[in-house]
């Protein structure tokens, strides 16, 4: 009976290890496709990579243990895949807390001078959904308050042959706003080239005016305005506020999530200077 009872466990134990270690497995094979596919290994990849392997050693250890009939380090497996799962949810409850207030704060568009606008990649040399959302929000600030000065700020991608800053601007003056209440930023690829570039802008255009001093909205996402904002901070606008495009919600997990792995990777790349 002993026997019978000691060889379910096992077999049942195997169970959840196997299928860890197939799915970090699957997990690298897939991330090196990609990486090889993509011509370069970004964070994201790299930190897939990492994610998969991990789970693949949770995976043997858990497998390990089960064979081995080790309870001690069978608990263990099981408690540190639960703090790192926990852990995992709860930043990610806390981050989605933190995009819900920074989306949710008032723009007070009559109080600004200046509305950044962050691209958001084109299509057919025409700005994307994504865009558009950002750029009709920033429509609507200049609709309240006509005096505001527009930055259209991002580069151009490999595939297209218009900068997104030149297709901003195109989008805008199509609907009305004058060719000289806009400047275009055309060399940012990243969010944080968006904000120092604009820094050095707004430094030349109001040389004597600290940049604390400046009214300046930042026209983004909804789930990218705590990191644009709180980049902004970082870079001396501590009057920097959002203007927030809604996103749709079956586009809003995947972008929500892909803005916090984001976070992460400047929270740590602050941290390692």
């Amino acid at each position: 009976m002993r026997n019978r009872e000691k060889n379910h466990q096992t077999t049942t134990g195997h169970l959840p290890g196997n299928m860890l270690v197939r799915i970090g497995t699957l997990g690298i094979l897939c991330t090196l496709g990609l990486a090889l596919l993509v011509g370069r290994a970004s964070f994201g990849i790299v930190f897939l990579l990492v994610i998969s392997a991990l789970v693949g050693a949770w995976g043997w250890s858990i497998h390990w243990a089960y064979r081995r009939g080790d309870s001690r380090l069978l608990c263990l497996s099981r408690t540190v895949t639960s703090i790192v799962i926990c852990m995992f949810m709860i930043s990610l409850v806390i981050f989605g807390m933190f995009i819900a207030r920074s989306s949710a704060m008032p723009a007070h568009y009559e109080q600004m001078e200046y509305a950044l606008i962050l691209g958001a990649g084109l299509e057919d040399n025409h700005p994307g959904r994504i865009l558009r959302s950002r750029l009709d929000r920033a429509l609507e600030a200049w609709r309240e308050n006509p005096e505001i000065t527009i930055i259209v700020s991002g580069g151009m991608a490999p595939n297209q042959h218009i900068s997104e800053a030149c297709a901003m601007a195109v989008y805008l003056e199509e609907r009305g706003v004058k060719p000289d209440r806009i400047i275009r930023e055309d060399q940012a690829k990243a969010t944080a080239e968006s904000i120092v570039k604009t820094r050095g802008i707004l430094e030349r255009i109001e040389p004597t005016t600290p940049l604390s001093d400046l009214n300046l909205g930042i026209v983004t996402s909804d789930f990218h305005a705590f990191r644009a904002v709180f980049l902004a901070h970082s870079h001396g606008f501590s009057g920097a506020r959002p203007i927030s495009a809604t996103t749709p919600m079956s586009a809003w997990l995947n972008y929500a999530l892909r803005e916090y792995f984001a976070f992460i990777k400047f929270a740590l790349t602050v941290y390692a200077h």
